[in-house]
């Protein structure tokens, strides 16, 4: 008997560059997802990790939507990282990374994760 191959989960396809707020305590953009199978339920979970000088400023995300429409279908929607309560660091512009993954799950059982690792920008 052969096993069956594991089904791709939602596709992360993009990660817009990243637009820091005026007091560089947060950073907007978009994200766009392509569904594998109607009425899945998507799960994603992503972090933000800049790097300057000595400094290590990190941040997470998490978003949940339905997938709805038909298979292939392409969301686009916004995701905004926030610097932690109390630091004293703060994004600036530059390079950073968005790392984490993208699950999926339908009826009853996840699909594979879909591991999400893209370089962004960072701008004023």
């Amino acid at each position: 008997m052969t096993a069956t191959p594991a089904r791709a989960a939602a596709s992360v396809i993009s990660v817009s560059d990243g637009q820091i707020s005026a007091k560089g305590t947060a950073v907007t953009g978009t994200y766009t997802v392509t569904c594998t199978f109607f009425d899945e339920n998507i799960n994603i979970n992503m972090e933000l990790r800049q790097v300057t000088g000595k400094t290590v400023n990190t941040s997470s995300f998490s978003d949940s939507f339905l997938c709805e429409g038909y298979v292939g279908r392409v969301y686009t929607r916004t995701y905004r990282f926030e610097a932690f309560t109390g630091r004293s660091t703060i994004f600036v512009q530059g390079g950073a990374t968005v790392t984490g993954n993208a699950q999926g799950f339908i009826c009853c059982f996840y699909n594979v994760n879909e591991p999400i690792n893209k370089e962004i920008r960072l701008f004023r």
